[in-house]
C-alpha cells in the first residue's frame, strides 16, 4: 500500500503581512481646549509595495457623518465648509495622517476616523480606519507663574533681564504686568506675556507681577505671586598705580604700572 501523502495549504503570504505592517495607530480619546488648537493622531509604517491612494477624515455628531477632509491623487480637499483654513495633515511625513485641527469650538466635539486606503502593486486595496472621541470645553485661566529670565531674579546692572507670566486655559489670554508699590494699587507696566528690559538699572529693582484673565470667565482675574527682582551693582576694577620718577639726568620717561584684577560671577 503506497504511503499515504500529505498536503499543507498556506494562507496568502500578504493577508498576515499586511495585517501586521499595514495597520493604523490613534487615540481613543482627545481632549481639546476651546479656542486652542489640538491633534488627532492617525499613523502607519510604511510598507514597500503598498501606495496610499486614499486618506479621509470623517467627523461623526449627533448621529450624522461628514466627510472633513480627502487627500487622494488630486490633492487635498476640505469638505466640510466650517473647518476650511482649521485643519491640516502633514504632506512631507511618510506614514503620518494626523488631522490638525486649531480654533477649536465646542461643536467640534464629536468622533472622527481616519481611514486609509492602500494600494498593492498588483492593484489590490487594503482599508484600515481608527475611531478617536474629541471633547472640546471651556478652560478657565490658572493662576500665572512668574518664570524669570537666564541670570534669574538677581541681575548685574546693564545686563538684559526678563520675566515671563506663564497659565493655561482657553486663549485669548490677556495679560497685564505691574510693579508693586507700597501703600498703593501696582504700577501698570504692560500687556505683553513678557516684560523686558534691555539694560537694567538699579532703580528697577523691586517687586513685580502678573495678573491674567480670558473669555470663559471675564469677571475673574488671575494674579500671580509677587517676585523680587534684585539689581547687583558690577564690581569696579581694582586699580593701583607706582610711578617710576626717571633720572632727571638721563631724562627717563615716568612710567605708570596698572594691574587689573579679575573677577568671576557665581550664580
Amino acid at each position: 500500500m503506497p504511503p499515504s501523502s500529505a498536503v499543507f495549504l498556506f494562507p496568502p503570504f500578504n493577508c498576515c503581512f499586511l495585517a501586521a505592517l499595514l495597520d493604523l495607530s490613534g487615540a481613543a480619546q482627545v481632549k481639546g481646549v476651546w479656542m486652542g488648537s489640538t491633534t488627532l493622531p492617525c499613523t502607519y509604517t510604511p510598507s514597500e509595495g503598498f501606495t496610499q491612494q486614499t486618506l479621509t477624515w470623517s467627523m461623526e455628531r449627533d448621529l450624522s457623518t461628514s466627510t472633513i477632509f480627502r487627500r487622494d491623487s488630486s490633492g487635498d480637499h476640505i469638505l466640510l465648509s466650517r473647518f476650511r483654513n482649521r485643519v491640516s495633515v502633514p504632506k512631507s511625513s511618510p506614514g503620518d495622517a494626523s488631522l490638525h485641527i486649531t480654533d477649536l469650538e465646542i461643536p467640534d466635539s464629536g468622533h472622527y476616523t481616519c481611514q486609509v486606503i492602500w494600494r498593492s502593486e498588483n492593484y489590490s486595496l487594503v482599508t484600515k480606519e481608527v475611531t478617536t472621541m474629541v471633547k472640546v470645553a471651556k478652560v478657565a485661566v490658572t493662576k500665572p507663574v512668574i518664570v524669570a529670565g537666564e541670570l534669574g531674579l538677581a541681575v548685574p546692572a546693564g545686563a538684559k533681564a526678563s520675566l515671563t507670566c506663564v497659565a493655561q486655559g482657553s486663549p485669548p489670554i490677556t495679560y497685564h504686568w505691574f510693579r508693586a508699590v507700597p501703600g498703593r494699587s501696582g504700577l501698570l507696566l504692560g500687556s505683553e506675556a513678557e516684560l523686558v528690559w534691555n539694560s537694567l538699572q538699579p532703580s528697577d529693582a523691586g517687586m513685580y507681577y502678573c495678573e491674567v484673565q480670558n473669555r470663559v470667565n471675564t469677571r475673574m482675574v488671575q494674579r500671580s505671586d509677587a517676585v523680587e527682582l534684585a539689581v547687583r551693582d558690577l564690581p569696579e576694577a581694582a586699580v593701583t598705580s607706582e610711578n617710576a620718577v626717571g633720572d632727571p639726568e638721563t631724562d627717563e620717561t615716568t612710567q605708570i604700572h596698572v594691574l587689573y584684577f579679575g573677577y568671576k560671577w557665581y550664580y
